[in-house]
């Protein structure tokens, strides 16, 4: 029989990167919640109809999912400089468009990688103006502006 030992300091490490993990999937999920809204605002602008919210969701969702893996890889990769980060910023951009594109249906089926693109960009300039938005509206409430 052979019984194998096990370090305190090796069993809090894998409960710690479970909690990190667990961690990442809640804070991926509340991503998805609001990321789901832009989604929804980006579509009628670009494609004249607003989706389910569940559907929406579930694209930004995965989306999310994705692009945790493409910037773990490029970490893994040593990508941490300017152009790994550009890298890993332009292919989560466009596998991001391509998943909107399959995953958000229309009255007339899927909306395709163009739309997919610009749908992608347009939620992402609304997600970066309400948040300058806040960040001006907080300046000014604490004092700081």
């Amino acid at each position: 029989m052979i019984i194998a030992a096990v370090s305190s300091e090796a069993v809090g490490a894998t409960v710690g990167a479970g909690i990190g993990l667990g961690l990442a999937f809640v804070v991926a999920v509340i991503q998805a919640l609001i990321g789901a809204l832009f989604v929804q605002v980006a579509t009628k602008w670009v494609c004249q109809f607003k989706p389910a919210y569940g559907m929406a969701f579930k694209a930004v969702l995965v989306v999310v999912l994705i692009m945790f893996v493409i910037n773990a890889a490029g970490r893994i990769l040593a990508l941490n400089n300017l152009v790994g980060s550009g890298l890993s910023t332009v292919v989560g951009f466009l596998v991001g468009a391509a998943i909107y594109g399959k995953m958000i249906k229309g009255p007339s089926g899927a909306i395709g990688m163009g739309k997919g693109i610009l749908v992608s960009l347009v939620a992402a300039i609304v997600g970066l103006l309400i948040a300058v938005l806040v960040g001006i509206i907080a300046a000014v409430l604490l004092g700081a502006a």
